[in-house]
């Protein structure tokens, strides 16, 4: 999650939200060494910043690895079969998982979704590498019909815009019926664990960075109309 910092308001005026992304040399903005996203320093900027940022940037970070020509079918796939073609996506799609290959490579199928079907995709941890925990990643496949329910290309827009502001799982790789995102560690909340204070604040920031995405990205009238 993207780090939120709410400054103090005046005269009623709303605390302005700040994001965090991969501070790139240049920028204008100071390194908050206290916070790490996947080994890479990140910035803290304001919404605004943050936008004219994306802007001069153009497309160049919102580029994910995408080949609409592969394709999984749960159908036809399992086992070994399954696993080759998994691993042949991940390779074209992920350069840091080039040396992994079948025997290393593991699925575990994860209860819970409701449209889609995921996979914990699980590797050895890379040689030479200063981390000794194995490597996850998830695979998301989308479920048959699904594309009827919503716009497949504006769900994917939305997660390119949220892997730039750090908000949930990174984006890593897109193709045809489904793709490769960011594993992050977690665990389901209880009642308990919702009710304490701590918690609760939490939510609270993660919901108002969330709601102020469309201050950065406000619908456009087609989409409003469409609503």
């Amino acid at each position: 999650m993207a780090s939120l910092e709410n400054s103090d308001s005046v005269s009623g005026q709303q605390p302005h939200p700040t994001f965090s992304l991969p501070a790139k040399r240049g920028m204008g903005v100071v390194y908050n060494s206290q916070k790490k996203s996947g080994g890479r320093p990140m910035a803290r900027i304001s919404c605004e910043m943050f936008k004219r940022l994306m802007m001069e940037r153009g497309d160049e970070e919102f580029q994910v690895p995408t080949d609409n020509e592969f394709e999984i079918d749960l159908t036809v796939l399992e086992g070994d079969a399954l696993r080759k073609k998994v691993l042949s996506i991940i390779h074209a799609q992920i350069p840091s998982w080039s040396d992994v290959n079948e025997s290393g490579l593991k699925l575990d199928r994860l209860s819970g979704a409701l449209t889609n079907c995921i996979f914990m995709v699980t590797a050895p941890p890379a040689a030479g590498g200063i981390n000794s925990e194995p490597r996850k990643i998830l695979l998301r496949i989308y479920g048959i019909g699904v594309d009827q329910l919503f716009q497949r290309e504006k769900e994917i827009g939305w997660l390119k815009l949220l892997s730039q502001l750090s908000i949930g799982a990174r984006l890593l790789g897109i193709f045809k019926n489904g793709r490769l995102e960011q594993y992050l560690e977690s665990k389901t909340l209880t009642k308990e664990d919702i009710r304490d204070p701590q918690t609760s604040r939490q939510l609270a920031r993660g919901l108002f960075e969330i709601h102020n995405i469309s201050k950065l990205f406000p619908p456009s009238e087609s989409d409003l109309h469409n609503l």
